[in-house]
């Protein structure tokens, strides 16, 4: 299982990074688009098209969007499969997590985790993981957990003008009631799961443990 799990648009670290984990050249690197998570979030999607503008800067192989509520659970695994990289969008985790499930894509996931990276920023980070004790989703879709391949906790956007202030208060309150980490990363950080193994890439970024920092970039 090879993830990188980010709050926003990947830097050149984190780029690095993707091509170092697939094993080849960035200009032969195919790249699959998830976005259904955005669909229920209202206002400007600037961060989404700078999101795919990012992607074809920095990959030269095909790139697709799979539209997982439009198609066959067989064409999914076909066009998810092509691709050297899943890289999966923000919005809503709960409503990506109802998706998930509801399209069967959620049972692909461990095959895909054999074969491809899985690239997941905001929500399609969040919900690889367990699903926080206080939730920022207005609805939860009938959603009580997350997917939970990892057993951390993801707080996104950390330290950004448009998160709530009391926001990382929250994640320490979090980590002392929760027997797994809650990492807390800014936008220029990344977690990285290779080989069973979670480590921090970037900037600003903190696993924290009972309320005590363990580790920081």
């Amino acid at each position: 299982m090879k993830l990188v799990l980010m709050s926003a648009v990947n830097t050149p670290e984190i780029t690095r990074k993707i091509v170092e984990l697939v094993g080849k050249p960035a200009e032969k690197i195919n790249v699959v688009i998830i976005n259904e998570a955005s669909a229920p979030e209202a206002g400007d999607k600037r961060w989404l098209f700078k999101g795919f503008d990012c992607i074809a800067k920095s990959f030269g192989g095909e790139i697709d969007i799979c539209q997982l509520l439009h198609l066959g659970i067989d064409e999914i695994e076909k066009r998810v499969c092509k691709a050297d990289v899943i890289w999966c969008f923000g919005g809503s985790t709960d409503y990506l997590k109802f998706i998930l499930d509801k399209t069967g894509f959620a049972k692909l996931l461990p095959k895909v985790f054999e074969e491809n990276v899985w690239v997941g920023s905001s929500a399609g980070a969040c919900v690889l993981g367990n699903r926080p004790t206080f939730s920022v989703d207005k609805e939860t879709y009938g959603t009580d957990e997350y997917l939970r391949f990892v057993n951390f906790s993801l707080r996104p956007h950390i330290w950004s003008d448009y998160v709530a202030k009391d926001m990382y208060g929250k994640c320490l309150a979090e980590s002392k009631r929760q027997p797994y980490p809650v990492y807390a990363i800014s936008d220029e950080c990344a977690i990285i799961v290779e080989n069973q193994k979670a480590y921090l890439i970037g900037k600003r970024g903190q696993k924290i443990e009972n309320g005590i920092i363990t580790e920081e970039v």
